[in-house]
């Protein structure tokens, strides 16, 4: 048996579904909007960012060697001079070095987080695809069925509802016995004086 939906106020409904066109749009709007920035980030994740780490880790090579080259110039002391100061070299070969540590695990990252996204998208793909099924379509599908709904509350409503009908007219036993009825009273004598029962002069 199918269940019965009991729907007291049209008007209810009829708002309901302003607010679900409403809802479908900023949903439709929202779903373009979070495509858009996932393709954004899976092209700099593939494509951008590797190349600017690659770059900035070869100049970062290029740095330790230079800071290396630098302070191996320094440590060079002919016979009778005085050891110099190699702080500063030092610790620019220091800096170069981190910095090229630094990016080797940036790069490392990246490589990982592009085997990993995959799955990752898919998994929202999927849930996104649901989301956008429901709310496409010009109207959606949930819109057309509360369209065909409305539409039958509509027509049921617009029905003339029957207006009572006099009660018929008696049939004709029950009219002889009202008129018998009439009848017998009107023959009935009337009762007698106390006075004349009694002879009373």
């Amino acid at each position: 048996m199918s269940p019965q939906v009991q729907v007291r106020d049209i008007e209810e409904v009829e708002r309901f579904r302003g607010a679900l066109v409403t809802f479908f749009a900023a949903a439709g709007d929202s779903l373009l909007a979070v495509d858009m920035e996932l393709r954004r980030f899976v092209d700099w994740l593939r494509g951008e960012q590797p190349r600017r780490l690659d770059r900035a880790y070869i100049d970062s090579m290029e740095k330790v060697a230079q800071a290396r080259t630098a302070l191996q110039r320094k440590m060079i002391v002919l016979p009778g001079e005085r050891h110099p100061d190699l702080i500063e070299e030092q610790k620019a070969l220091r800096q170069a070095q981190h910095r090229r540590e630094d990016l080797e695990t940036r790069i490392a990252n990246v490589r990982r987080w592009t085997r990993i996204i995959e799955p990752i998208l898919d998994d929202y793909r999927g849930e996104a695809r649901q989301l956008a099924n429901l709310v496409e379509g010009d109207p959606a599908a949930s819109l057309r069925f509360l369209d065909s709904a409305l539409a039958q509350l509509h027509a049921y409503l617009d029905v003339a509802v029957p207006t009572p009908t006099t009660l018929p007219p008696a049939s004709g036993s029950a009219k002889s016995m009202a008129i018998e009825l009439d009848q017998t009273t009107e023959s009935d004598p009337p009762a007698p004086d106390s006075e004349d029962e009694h002879g009373v002069d």
